[in-house]
């Protein structure tokens, strides 16, 4: 993948329910959230501007709302990713935290054709995975 793509995904917070990840870092509150959510391991991913191709704000949330949908039958909660620095906060995209195997998620994410999800083991420490299609 690009490099400028790759550092965005590295130059951004990823919040779930107060909880912050970054990857390459470990992050108690992620380990925090995944105890309370019953998981050894959960992934942030999203729906928003498939192939990394921007689309119109209406069309990301009814692809939103369609993966919300598709992980009804596992345990997520609502998640946001925040660039950095906070001037490009327009940037960010809404997210789910679903509390899944790895496995689960990829196959989420190529269904909603997500070219990286970001994985957060059960110590808290977030990395990105680049799915392959």
């Amino acid at each position: 993948m690009s490099g400028s793509l790759s550092r965005a995904f590295r130059d951004t917070d990823y919040l779930a329910e107060g909880a912050v990840a970054r990857i390459g870092r470990r992050s108690g509150s992620m380990a925090a959230l995944l105890r309370r959510l019953g998981a050894g391991q959960g992934v942030f991913l999203s729906a928003w501007n498939p192939m990394a191709k921007s689309r119109p704000l209406a069309w990301n949330h009814r692809a939103q709302a369609r993966l919300w949908q598709a992980a009804r039958r596992r345990r997520f909660v609502p998640a946001r990713s925040q660039p950095r620095p906070a001037a490009h906060a327009h940037w960010g995209e809404d997210q789910i935290f679903l509390a899944a195997d790895l496995r689960v998620a990829l196959r989420l994410a190529r269904r909603f054709r997500q070219l990286a999800v970001v994985a957060v083991r059960h110590d808290g420490t977030a990395r990105l995975v680049w799915l392959k299609f």
